[in-house]
């Protein structure tokens, strides 16, 4: 009774979904041939094209602005970064674009390498790890490489680090830093051997014949407390000599456990499927209006 008693505009959708889904159906039916070919011939052409690919791989190198001590008259020391980072990795961007462009005659100026390494390189990306709140924008930075051969990620290394380096304000304020810790390490050297030499002539005194002079009162602890600062600070020094570089090097390139493969992809296979599948699809559909049409033209 309650069937009976439906509303007719719900049994005309009924009937319209489905009469729909019986010319899904027929249409499936009457072209599934055309489709299931072209889907097949997509399958293959996403298959041959993974084959054919060369492989590429990325590799993360990370690097960070080193810093020099800062003087002002009136200021206590500060640090001071050598490169900018947003610099560099604008920089970076602009070698990126020269090698989509293949200039590799203008990039292995910059770099002081072979054209050979150069070409071997498909992209270059940087990103700036952390943005300490300052004006120089001293934070590190990770460059990302995508190469066809880890074979050539050392070298590459090595030139991305010339490249940076290469210009003449970094040459001169490295080696106005290296000038500077060179003389304090010299001078504290200096005061070092100048308090060796008073307390040797402190032990040499203690067997020597008394005089008819007074007591003399020698503080030997001061001159061993200022021996051992003295070190410290050579120690110090000697270290920032060593890292006086304009760039640090926290992390290298990687090969090839570190290196990830990132083309070909497996997903070219299925694009290649899903390809195939669309086109027959639209041929059918082109094949099916085309009946049609004739039909009612006869009709």
């Amino acid at each position: 009774m309650q069937d009976n008693l439906k509303d007719p505009n719900e049994q005309a959708d009924e009937l319209d979904l489905l009469a729909l889904l019986e010319n899904v159906i027929s249409f499936l039916r009457r072209y599934k041939d055309i489709l299931f070919i072209c889907s097949l011939v997509g399958l293959l052409g996403g298959i041959l094209l993974y084959t054919l690919s060369p492989k590429q791989y990325t590799s993360i190198l990370i690097l960070r602005p080193n810093s020099i001590p800062s003087y002002s008259l009136s200021q206590s020391p500060q640090k001071e970064y050598i490169l900018n980072t947003s610099e560099q990795i604008r920089l970076i961007e602009i070698w990126d674009d020269l090698l989509n462009k293949k200039s590799y005659a203008s990039l292995s100026k910059v770099f002081q390498c072979g054209e050979t390494l150069l070409k071997k390189v498909t992209s270059l990306t940087a990103e700036e790890i952390d943005k300490p709140g300052n004006m120089n924008m001293g934070g590190s930075f990770t460059v990302i490489a995508m190469v066809k051969d880890t074979t050539v990620l050392e070298e590459l290394q090595r030139a991305l680090i010339n490249g940076l380096q290469n210009n003449d304000y970094v040459k001169i304020r490295v080696e106005e830093e290296r000038s500077g810790l060179k003389g304090m390490i010299a001078k504290i050297r200096l005061n070092i051997a100048k308090l060796d030499s008073i307390q040797t002539d402190i032990a040499e005194s203690l067997y020597r014949p008394k005089t008819n002079g007074g007591p003399v009162i020698l503080d030997i602890t001061g001159i061993n407390g200022q021996l051992v600062e003295l070190q410290r600070e050579l120690l110090e020094y000697e270290y920032q000599l060593k890292f006086s570089d304009a760039l640090l090097v926290l992390k290298s390139f990687e090969r090839p456990g570190g290196s990830k493969a990132v083309s070909p992809h497996r997903k070219m296979v299925f694009a290649g499927l899903g390809a195939g599948f669309v086109f027959g699809y639209i041929l059918s559909l082109y094949l099916y209006i085309r009946r049609k049409m004739k039909y009612r033209i006869k009709s």
